[in-house]
């Protein structure tokens, strides 16, 4: 699991993902994807339960072509999401997971995630 935080501009591509209806929300709609074999960016909140992880890393090792993040601020996220409560979502391959690829910093020693600049 890579830890690192996403840049506002990545949060609005998150937001235009969830309106184009690109952006998968929730562990079972991820669990669906998977079995259909998709290539998936996962975004999840490192206090999912340690079940959870195994299961999100079980997937990711089982295909290479899958990325799982760790990212802290989730409150600042799902407001900007326009979300309540999620703890998981993913992009599948194309523009947006592109996008949000390219605004993902990983964390430094020390630093907390969220917004803050590196």
């Amino acid at each position: 699991m890579e830890r690192c935080r996403l840049e506002e501009a990545g949060l609005g591509l998150l937001g235009l993902a969830r309106r184009a209806g690109a952006l998968a929300i929730g562990v079972d709609r991820l669990r669906e994807l998977t079995r259909q074999g998709r290539a998936l960016l996962i975004l999840a909140d490192p206090s999912l339960s340690a079940r959870t992880w195994r299961e999100l890393e079980g997937w990711r090792a089982a295909d290479g072509r899958m990325r799982l993040v760790a990212l802290d601020d989730w409150t600042s996220l799902n407001v900007r999401v326009g979300t309540r409560g999620v703890r998981a979502m993913a992009l599948a391959e194309g523009g947006f997971r592109r996008g949000v690829e390219e605004r993902l910093r990983p964390l430094k020693t020390g630093e907390q995630g969220g917004s803050q600049e590196a």
